[in-house]
């Protein structure tokens, strides 16, 4: 169950905000107190006849983008400064020119003498001018901003690079992760010990702009080849090397995977909307441009003998999620020279305090604009000012691009992103990649030194021992982790208190060779069960595993219908309180798989397995009827074929082998399953077909109205079988709201042999609430969104399902433990608030169809939490 998951933010969850991921943990609370202090230092070198420096405002510190800086005797010298402020401007070899001129619309220009032979790097502060334009009223034409968008919107596709042919490039990454904001546990005594350890260490100081302490909780470096066909539409990355470490990772965590390469950072405003964390922004040059900003001209500069027009940026409506900056257009052809965004300081995000994307891109031979350097940073913060908060700085430099030489398709189609890569710690073979990186970061080296050095201590070594225990749910002994704890423990009215232990091997074992089990025992019902799997990864090329499970349990009927997919939270809920309601079975399985992808997007899994299954409470009967034999005991024995499809998939593997999804599904995920059971194979007796499609997609952009999830199952049972082997519909009598289920149905409401399955939910953001006059001022600090949600079932049971699952109660009257759908589907649908304190939501379920089946719920009201930015 999604939504009902930690409402806990996290250092992992923090971290999987560079890319629209989210990773539920409660670990920021154990690495807050991971920290150190460090310094940041600023040395640059002139090269003879050049005089270099940085622009800073002089109240803020931050540095200042693209400021002119030229000599006065000599302005077609001039330059800008870079996405981080450096400049570095060659001198001329006229007499007494000395007087350096730094100006920046918005701030007083500033001139300083500088002297031959000054080979120091200067430090300019900028102050600025605080007054505001007056109003201008033009009388007639339009304003000149909006012809120069117009053409660049003209231009876009010309000036696109995902419309050449094929493009290759090089890719140097990195990421870095601080702690700041940490007032509030100063006194913590791993701090006051980090602090002891780095005043041995002086010259480590990191601060931001504002002067705020900066601890370096992880930093990846990685070089990486990415590779673009137009037709059919591919991408690939292949990382080829990479360097990490962190505070509580380790080499091959999701997370690190995660933070490796650029593939989840591609930021294209040549697109309509962009997509920054788990929001979609329209691009200031997105077709509908006018219905979004605002637009001003604010000059033109002339850079490498080339003009470009400074445009200033502003959302249209304050309250909308959108970007607010400058963006350099070309006046050749219109092309995006530079871009330096950030989001509007009305647009509310949760946690998210700053957050600043810039770019310098350069033409290629071919017309298209590449973007050669890329800084992207974000603060974030807690919900609480007790807690301190994250700075996350992603830089990637671009470089060896080769353009219209593609590929072939087979290409495309070989291994996954990290299939290939090796992590690379000599500090030489980095050094001229973190040179030819003109960014704030200048200190790489002491970074990886210091966080290494943090590591060290016996305090911080606990912290994240106890941090990885609660974020992975196990306990790491020697070769074994121990887990996990959210099945632990379970009471129900079925096995009264059950107590569960789980083992599992990890990559101190083997990289490849997972051995995973569990036993567990319940108080009522005096039985043992059990779970014994293995697995080894055959080949990493095209990532095939084998596998081996022997189960025994009691399930619920609903988990063990086709088509089911439950999170393993709604599995751990699931055994509590009145598990008898659910219709449990005494549930043995024996099963042999293979999985193999075939490519990224493109999987196959092979299962053969076998099935013993006996209804623990048969419904609508008595057991005490004479000579009744109910028909809940089943031996089968089948085979399970799955293929499963997404063209545009984003995953990689998890250190487990798990096949992880991030980021948006910019297209939808099919998976097809057939089951084909197999009469007397090891006692079974039951020859059947089923068939399966299922299609889901999450974060799809909908015009610009919101974002939607949704899931389409559609399946057939070509066989005469008992209900268990037929598609029970997932009910929920809870007051929980469970993804992909039908809110006020029944658990074991409806069973059909033939069914469609429609689960939508529609997501308003900030578009409805932030827009009403007069509550519009309360919404900016409740920051309430709304939903709408609608689940559609149409189904049947054909006559000889019906004949096969009759039973006769003890007044001799034949009837079904079950309802069946006729030729009106079931209807519910629903709306809601969500983002309540930044986590709750509320859905309020009216039921449209079937209001006189017994025991049924005409409306509800469905709580649940889920963590949104």
């Amino acid at each position: 169950m999604k939504y009902f998951s930690s409402l806990s933010f996290s250092y992992y969850h923090f971290i999987s905000l560079i890319s629209p991921i989210k990773v539920n943990s409660i670990f920021l609370f154990i690495s807050l107190l991971l920290l150190a202090t460090a310094k940041v230092g600023y040395a640059q070198q002139a090269t003879p006849g050049t005089v270099s420096g940085m622009v800073t405002d002089g109240t803020t510190g931050e540095a200042i983008p693209f400021a002119n800086v030229y000599f006065q005797r000599s302005p077609q010298l001039a330059t800008q400064t870079s996405l981080e402020g450096k400049f570095t401007v060659r001198r001329s070899k006229l007499p007494n020119d000395s007087l350096l001129i730094v100006s920046f619309i918005g701030y007083q220009s500033d001139t300083i003498t500088v002297s031959t032979g000054h080979d120091k790097p200067l430090i300019i502060k900028l102050q600025s001018t605080n007054t505001k334009l007056k109003e201008v009223v033009i009388s007639s034409g339009e304003n000149p901003a909006y012809a120069i968008i117009r053409r660049a919107v003209a231009n876009k596709d010309r000036n696109n690079p995902h419309s050449l042919d094929a493009y290759q490039m090089e890719s140097y990454n990195r990421v870095e992760v601080y702690l700041n904001r940490t007032e509030g546990i100063k006194n913590a005594k791993v701090v006051k010990e980090i602090k002891t350890l780095m005043e041995r260490q002086p010259g480590t100081n990191y601060r931001d702009a504002k002067g705020n302490i900066l601890i370096p909780l992880t930093v990846t470096e990685s070089i990486s080849n990415n590779y673009f066909l137009q037709t059919p539409p591919s991408n690939k990355e292949e990382i080829l090397h990479t360097h990490t470490t962190g505070i509580g990772l380790e080499e091959d965590d999701a997370i690190t995977k995660l933070l490796s390469g650029n593939g989840f950072r591609d930021y294209n405003f040549y697109k309509n909307r962009v997509q920054i964390l788990d929001k979609w922004m329209a691009s200031p040059i997105a077709d509908g441009w006018k219905f979004n900003y605002e637009y001003f001209l604010e000059d033109s500069i002339q850079l490498n003998k080339e003009w470009y027009y400074r445009i200033s940026v502003d959302p249209r409506r304050e309250t909308d999620v959108a970007f607010i900056g400058t963006i350099w257009v070309s006046k050749q052809d219109y092309g995006l020279k530079k871009i330096d965004l950030r989001i509007s300081p009305n647009a509310n995000i949760n946690f998210v305090e700053t957050l600043r994307i810039r770019q310098e891109t350069d033409r290629d031979s071919s017309g298209a604009w590449f973007a050669t350097s890329q800084d992207y940073e974000i603060g974030l913060v807690e919900a609480s000012k007790r807690f301190p908060g994250l700075q996350v700085k992603v830089h990637t430099t671009n470089q060896k691009i080769v353009v219209n030489q593609p590929k072939p398709l087979a290409f495309f189609l070989e291994s996954r992103n990290y299939s290939s890569s090796t992590s690379v710690e000599d500090e030489n073979y980095w050094l001229n990649y973190r040179e030819t990186a003109s960014d704030t970061t200048t200190h790489s080296q002491e970074t990886f030194a210091l966080i290494d050095s943090i590591k060290q201590l016996p305090i911080a070594s606990k912290y994240a021992f106890w941090g990885r225990t609660l974020t992975t749910g196990y306990v790491t002994a020697g070769k074994v982790d121990i887990g996990h704890w959210l099945y632990s423990y379970a009471w129900n009215n079925v096995e009264g208190n059950r107590f569960s232990l789980g083992l599992r091997t990890n990559l101190d074992f083997s990289k490849n060779l997972f051995l995973e089990g569990w036993a567990a025992y319940g108080g009522y019902d005096k039985r043992f069960k059990y779970n014994l799997a293995a697995s080894y990864v055959l080949s990493r090329k095209n990532f095939t595993t084998i596998g081996i499970r022997q189960r025994d349990d009691t399930e619920p009927i609903g988990q063990l219908s086709i088509g089911y997919n439950a999170s393993p939270v709604l599995k751990a809920f699931n055994r509590w309180f009145n598990l008898k309601a659910r219709n449990p079975y005494a549930y043995t399985e024996s099963a042999l798989w293979i999985e193999n992808e075939i490519r990224p997007g493109l999987g196959t899994k092979f299962t053969a397995r076998h099935l013993e299954m006996q209804e623990l409470f048969p419904k609508r009967m008595t057991t005490e009827d004479t000579g009744f034999t109910p028909k809940s005991f089943i031996n089968s024995s089948e085979l399970e074929v799955t293929i499963r499809f997404n063209p545009k998939e984003r995953s990689f593997r998890t250190r487990f082998n798990q096949l992880k999804v991030v980021g948006p599904q910019p297209a939808p995920t099919f998976t097809v399953t057939g089951i084909f059971g197999l009469n007397h194979i090891l006692g079974s007796t039951f020859n059947y077909q089923k068939l399966v499609l299922n299609i889901t997609q999450k974060q799809l952009s909908v015009f610009g109205f919101g974002t939607a999830e949704y899931s389409l199952q559609a399946g057939y049972v070509f066989s005469a079988l008992p209900y268990a082997l037929l598609k029970v519909h997932q009910g929920n009598n809870t007051a929980l709201y469970y993804r992909n289920a039908s809110q006020n149905m029944g658990l074991f409401e409806f069973v059909s042999d033939h069914f469609i399955e429609f689960h939508y939910t529609h997501y308003f953001n900030n578009l409805i609430l932030s827009q009403i006059p007069g509550i519009r001022q309360l919404n900016k600090t409740l920051d309430w969104r709304l939903l709408a949600t609608t689940n559609i079932v149409w189904g049947g049971i054909r006559p000889e399902n019906i004949a096969y699952n009759e039973r006769t109660n003890r007044h001799g009257k034949t009837i079904l433990p079950f309802q069946t759908l006729s030729n009106v589907p079931y209807v519910e649908v629903g709306y809601g608030v969500e983002n309540i304190f930044h986590a709750l939501r509320i859905d309020f379920i009216h039921r449209l169809t079937y209001l006189k089946n017994p025991g049924i719920s005409r409306f509800g009201i469905k709580i649940s939490a889920n963590i949104k930015l």
